[in-house]
């Protein structure tokens, strides 16, 4: 049996949490933003914080969560400084435990 709910966007029924059209509209979105992070990466193979090349990840300057946006600037940081960062502004890491 087939249940069927309303889509979040348009309300109109689907058998996922988002009809065809804008699930398929979300994909795009989201394959833009993973290739903006790889652009990033690419400019600046280093993190901003500590100068290492490994396991780097792409950093909202304004964390989405704070108003920004995935087209807003962003910057470099290996993981380790990205967990660090937590979701403040950039320039103000998060609580910083043993080293």
């Amino acid at each position: 049996m087939t249940v069927l709910r309303a889509c979040l966007d348009c309300g109109a029924p689907s058998t996922w949490t988002r009809c065809p059209e804008h699930r398929t509209a979300r994909q795009r979105v989201r394959t833009a933003n993973r290739q903006t992070a790889r652009d990033v990466i690419a400019a600046q193979p280093w993190c901003s914080d500590c100068g290492s090349t490994r396991d780097l990840t792409s950093d909202h300057v304004v964390p989405l969560t704070e108003g920004g946006s995935n087209a807003g600037p962003q910057r470099v940081l290996c993981r380790r400084c990205n967990s660090r960062r937590g979701g403040g502004l950039s320039g103000s890491a998060g609580p910083r435990g043993p080293q």
